[in-house]
């Protein structure tokens, strides 16, 4: 069975999840709708009520305002047909009655005989014209008045008493329902509040609440049937646009967090699974590294008895040769100088193979690792000379590091033969020793370094070699040893410049001084 990767599989889930998110998204949106509608149905309902409430207390103020002005003047219709009983008014006193009494104007029929004052101030025949007695309003004269019969003993007529209305209408209207719908409308978080004919389409008349856009923002209009007529008002959804704005700009938020989670933690996975495979390929390599240097012990243990023996005893021969043989020739001489340096160089091979596959073991003391690299280099001093190499040498730090002190100096004779070695026709060679933080760094420069960018990359593994007799385990053996102390070998090689360094970084430790 075909198993998917595990970042895609994380990637699946965090899809799910975002999927998830966007569908608490639109239940969210549609329970913020939903209480906003039932918000904006109560708020309807309650100016409703006011309505009501105000039209009643409007009809009762109007009948109130009514009662209040027939029963003034009422008492100053009978004041005045008392006193018209007792000396009869003439036009002049009729006016200045009028006006002291704060009246539009009097008129009082005896009979035949009319009487009235200002003159003109009622647009009605002379005598006593219908409407029959109570409080009337002429319209669009802005007139009250009140027609009353004269008393019993004082003939037939009336007396007639007008009030200018103009106030009377002010408070009227002010009580009345398009001034109560204005307030309304100004009222915060309503826009505006009106009284519709009730329409014949039963939908339409029904409650409701609906959004619309206008020029001045997003209004929820209420629909609401009420007594008279189908009540609209409109309020201010700004409020509900501001929370729907939150709630979208927190789910992107949420839905670009948890997308940028799932991209980081799919690239880990997918890091972690490459880097598992790697260790993985890393262990088979080792363990095939460990095969080969297994067998390699093996092969290296035969050698050494079978070759070892034979080049010793060959050595001592050619020795003895060179020593009792008076009559040799320059020639031969120089013949059996090089064969005992080739049969030196094969017992050397030798011994490297054998130090290589067998892991170091260091025995640790206190060793003074700047004293160490002296004795090193001054074991080249003549070497040097010869090939023309200039040594310089920085030693920043004598301490003592914890060290085996045979294997450490192999190492370092192993690096100064090297850089030695890879400048034949002079060139120099710089070492520096320094401490630096909780380690110390011994580094060593040399030019000559002249190699092709293939070889470049391949130095320092086992039986690679930029010389014609070496035999590539030098760095490999350096490598061990330094690894053995804790510490880590680094190349550097720099064929454009044609440098090469070498930084050995060993962990000081507990116990350095």
């Amino acid at each position: 069975m075909h198993l998917l990767p595990s970042w895609q599989v994380n990637l699946a889930l965090f899809g799910v999840l975002v999927l998830l998110v966007v569908a608490a998204l639109f239940w969210q949106l549609g329970s913020v709708r939903k209480g906003f509608n039932q918000h904006a149905q109560e708020q309807a309902r309650l100016v409703a009520g006011v309505i009501e409430e105000n039209l009643s207390t409007s009809r009762l103020a109007q009948q109130t305002l009514n009662d209040i002005l027939r029963l003034f003047l009422g008492n100053s219709a009978s004041f005045v047909a008392y006193l018209d009983g007792v000396e009869p008014f003439n036009a002049e006193e009729l006016a200045a009655y009028a006006a002291e009494a704060g009246l539009a104007g009097l008129r009082i029929v005896r009979n035949t005989t009319t009487v009235e004052g200002p003159p003109g101030w009622l647009p009605l025949p002379p005598g006593c014209p219908e409407p029959e007695q109570g409080l009337h309003e002429l319209s669009g004269q802005r007139l009250v008045f009140l027609r009353l019969p004269l008393p019993a003993g004082q003939g037939e007529g009336c007396v007639m008493v007008g009030l200018d209305a103009v106030r009377f209408n002010a408070m009227r209207e002010r009580m009345g329902l398009p001034v109560l719908l204005d307030s309304l409308g100004r009222l915060g978080g309503i826009r505006y509040v009106r009284l519709d004919p009730r329409p014949d389409d039963r939908e339409q008349a029904e409650e409701s609440v609906r959004l619309l856009t206008r020029d001045d923002g997003l209004v929820a209009e209420c629909r609401l049937p009420v007594e008279g007529g189908l009540l609209v008002v409109g309020l201010d959804a700004r409020s509900y646009l501001q929370r729907v704005r939150i709630i979208q700009r927190q789910f992107l938020i949420f839905a670009g967090i948890l997308a940028t989670l799932g991209l980081i933690f799919s690239w880990l996975l997918s890091r972690h699974r490459a880097a598992e495979l790697e260790r993985t390929r890393l262990f088979e390599r080792l363990m095939a590294q460990q095969h080969e240097e297994a067998a390699l012990g093996r092969a290296t243990a035969t050698i050494a008895h079978e070759v070892r023996n034979p080049l010793n005893a060959l050595d001592i021969g050619l020795q003895r040769l060179q020593l009792e043989s008076d009559n040799l020739s320059n020639e031969q001489e120089e013949l059996l100088r090089a064969m005992r340096e080739a049969v030196r160089r094969t017992s050397d091979i030798v011994g490297s193979l054998r130090r290589f596959t067998q892991p170091p073991r260091p025995e640790r003391t206190p060793v003074r690792l700047g004293a160490l690299v002296r004795e090193s280099l001054a074991l080249y001093d003549e070497l040097c000379r010869r090939q023309g190499v200039t040594v310089r040498h920085e030693l920043n730090w004598d301490g003592e590091l914890s060290l085996d002190r045979h294997l450490m100096a192999e190492a370092l004779e192993n690096l100064v033969k090297n850089a030695v070695e890879a400048q034949p026709e002079g060139g120099w060679l710089r070492v520096t020793l320094m401490r630096a933080q909780e380690e110390v760094v011994l580094q060593l420069d040399n030019g000559g370094f002249d190699v092709d960018a293939e070889m470049t990359s391949r130095l320092g593994e086992p039986y690679q070699s930029t010389k014609i007799w070496g035999s590539g385990l030098g760095l490999a053996l350096c490598r061990r040893i330094v690894e053995a102390h804790g510490g880590r070998l680094q190349l550097v090689p720099d064929s454009t410049q044609h440098l090469f360094s070498v930084r050995v970084h060993l962990p000081c430790g507990e116990g350095v001084s």
